[in-house]
């Protein structure tokens, strides 16, 4: 960790112009050690010693709970793996400013305004030393040192000198962010690696184009009100591998590493270790680094937003400190995919592309956003939500399990399917803030947002098809295959065809059907929080619960309390199914950032150049970069729910929810009831009975939720029955 006194200025506006160059030194750092726990009861290292098993626990094992506070340029990572081509080490981190913000948290938020920067690229250029350099890479802008491998990334050494450039013209790199030092030793002076190659590193999409093609002025709200950017909660980015470090990164299936050396020896000890340097630079809070290339010329676009003066910002020279002198994340370590979670293991090309997958975050226990009771059903409904949408055409499903300490408990149920359709991942990491959007002090749920970022990078590309969805959200197929069966595949082609690439769901909550339900036999459980008010706090009687082995959640949660089709308020809450070639981020709810966003001119151009119509093409492309808030909608589609698919939200509700159905679940009742009363399928739906809590059947009984009779009929009991027969 660097001492506070050589950090940059926190933002740019702070009129301290030249930035200074940062007095910092290896004697000043603070190290912060991280023991590694090795299985079987071996030591803790962390000076390399006795690494056997590292790699299998990496992720579960790394500090992202003890992540260090005093630093706020260290980029919070929560994943980091290489790239299915091998060519990149793929990092997933979270945006710590985002944990606490809001009213009596100003302090906080203004020290961790760096983590905004981090989003933010810079250009950088690259002196090569010439001595000793006959097998290392240069940048695009020096063609002076021999790079026999064209493909290859850029590399350099502790040598070089890596200047913050004052001309984005003679750039070596126009956009980065971080130095990636590799090496294949690790000791604690550092001094003596082996091996030892920089690169630098690239994004996974332009962060500061994006934003401003969205319509914003700045990246940063002083005041936290800035937590609607979504495409601002995930730091996407990445270190080209060195070709010469490839070889050690795979793991071939006859044990071999591709030189003949076996890889598989140790169960997963790392062979390459990465020092991670954020070049520190203050976040960009009044003017853009954008450039014609990225918006395209002309229309005096660039006056929008102020464009920050690179020499007036940096100077002629401001030289970087050496990377033994930098505060750092220092020796990583870096291992095959197959180590730190069960992924593909060959080259993309060889694999056949799923067509549907989906991803999960869960936990043997939790509560509610906003809530302070533990629920514990998450075991049934796992087990429950594998086998249904394997069962409609899910290819293959990934667990990250949030479980606390050791249980065991989610494990047991993914290991009870074939490893070809379920993939587990430990991902004990907790969420920073679990506060309501509307509580004093909101916040994000690091752990579920970062575990979406990893599912998409880590999977994406072996898919064609991709959600992420809670375990007690049922995503129904309502078209039949070839073979008579509710399956989406039939789906996927009518999408496939119209050229969608952007599946939306409008969800509501189901309510728990009555008619489905019983009465628990042990009432212990059935107990009010202590905050109950209202005339019927005392007008209780036995608690409910869903019947063991008798039904499903998904048949008891089939009642939904809005008749679809759904009105278009309930988007806010929506889920999607998504070609992760296009959604190049996504949040929880929405497709953040698609390659139509990030698209720049330059590379449109390049995508175009040989088309007839090509300077009409720029032209419009131009135009649509330069329209704020320009939303291309083509290939996003509303799925109709009765003839394509529906989402069916099976939310749990706590025992004591239950207590007061008679008194508050009755016609034109003000209060809200918490269980389903379902409506004969001839009862019409219209907003102002809802409101007025006015629906009755035909035979006068109240009721207040639909079914949908594909559930009911068909996919409910075929369920209900792989539960009970364990297939």
């Amino acid at each position: 960790l660097e001492p506070v006194d050589t950090m940059p200025p926190p933002h740019s506006d702070s009129n301290a112009f030249p930035l200074p160059i940062r007095q910092t030194s290896a004697k000043r750092l603070t190290k912060v050690v991280f023991p590694i726990t090795i299985p079987n009861n071996k030591s803790t290292v962390d000076d390399g010693s006795q690494r056997s098993g590292v790699c299998s626990r990496l992720m579960q094992d790394f500090p992202i709970d003890n992540f260090p506070l005093e630093d706020p340029y260290l980029p919070w990572i929560h994943d980091y793996f290489p790239s299915i081509d091998g060519k990149y080490i793929q990092f997933v981190a979270q945006n710590r400013r985002r944990c606490a913000t809001g009213k009596g948290k100003e302090e906080v938020m203004q020290f961790w305004e760096p983590q905004v920067a981090l989003f933010q690229s810079i250009p950088v250029t690259v002196v090569v030393a010439v001595n000793n350099r006959s097998d290392v890479g240069v940048g695009e802008n020096d063609e002076s040192t021999n790079n026999n491998h064209k493909n290859d990334p850029p590399t350099y050494t502790q040598d070089d000198k890596f200047f913050l450039s004052s001309d984005m013209e003679s750039a070596t790199y126009k956009a980065t962010r971080f130095q990636c030092h590799f090496h294949t030793t690790t000791t604690n002076d550092n001094d003596g690696r082996s091996s030892s190659i920089i690169t630098l590193s690239e994004y996974n999409f332009d962060y500061e184009f994006v934003n401003w093609r969205k319509g914003r002025k700045t990246m940063l709200n002083r005041e936290g009100k800035d937590l609607g950017s979504y495409w601002l909660s995930q730091l996407l980015f990445r270190c080209p591998v060195p070709s010469e470090l490839k070889s050690l990164l795979q793991t071939h299936k006859n044990g071999n590493d591709g030189n003949g050396n076996n890889n598989n020896d140790d169960g997963g000890a790392p062979r390459v270790y990465l020092d991670l340097v954020p070049i520190r630079t203050p976040v960009r809070t009044r003017e853009v680094l954008l450039t014609t290339n990225s918006t395209g010329p002309g229309r005096g676009v660039l006056n929008r937003t102020p464009i920050l003066d690179l020499k007036k910002a940096f100077g002629d020279e401001h030289l970087l400190p050496k990377i033994t002198d930098a505060g750092r994340w220092a020796n990583l370590p870096l291992c095959p995919r197959e180590a730190t979670g069960p992924a593909i293991s060959t080259p993309l090309e060889q694999e056949e592309k799923h067509r549907l997958v989906a991803c999960t975050w869960t936990a043997s226990s939790y509560t509610r956003r906003g809530d302070t009771l533990t629920i514990s059903d998450s075991g049934k409904r796992l087990e429950e939500w594998i086998r249904f949408h394997l069962g409609v055409g899910f290819d293959h499903l990934y667990i990250y399990d949030n479980s606390n300490g050791s249980s065991t408990d989610l494990l047991n149920i993914a290991n009870q399917f074939n490893k070809d359709s379920v993939t587990y991942h430990r991902w004990p990491c907790r969420v920073c803030n679990n506060n309501r959007p509307a509580h004093k002090n909101p916040g994000e749920r690091s752990s579920q947002y970062a575990a979406e970022a990893s599912c998409r990078e880590r999977y994406g590309a072996s898919t064609e098809w991709m959600s992420f969805i809670d375990t007690d959200e049922y995503l129904v197929p309502m078209q039949r295959n070839e073979k008579g069966d509710y399956h989406w595949k039939p789906v996927l082609d009518e999408m496939d065809t119209k050229g969608i690439s952007i599946m939306k769901f409008l969800s509501s909550r189901g309510l728990p059907r009555v008619d489905l339900m019983e009465v628990m036999e042990d009432q212990s459980s059935c107990v009010d929080p202590n905050d109950v008010e209202g005339e019927n706090k005392d007008k209780t009687e036995p608690c409910m619960a869903v019947p063991a082995n008798q039904t499903t959640y998904l048949q008891v949660y089939n009642c939904d309390y809005i008749r679809p089709p759904k009105p278009e308020r309930f988007q806010r809450a929506m889920k999607q199914i998504y070609r992760p070639s296009y959604v190049l981020s996504h949040f929880v709810h929405y497709s953040t950032v698609t390659a139509d966003v990030a698209e720049t001119y330059s590379d449109f151009v390049e995508k175009t150049k040989d088309r007839a119509d090509s300077t009409k093409e720029q032209d419009e492309f131009i135009l649509r970069v330069q329209t704020p808030r320009f939303k291309n909608r083509s290939k996003e589609i509303f799925v109709n729910e009765l003839t394509q698919g529906a989402l069916v939200h099976a939310r749990s509700i706590l025992p004591h929810e239950t207590r007061r159905r008679s008194a508050e679940c009755f016609s034109h009742s003000k209060y809200k009831c918490m269980l389903g009363y379902i409506c004969d399928d001839s009862v019409e739906f219209s907003d102002e009975k809802h409101k007025e809590n006015a629906f009755t059947n035909p035979d006068g009984s109240y009721c207040n939720c639909w079914r949908n009779p594909v559930v009911d009929d068909v996919l409910g009991p075929i369920l209900l029955k792989r539960l009970q027969l364990g297939n």
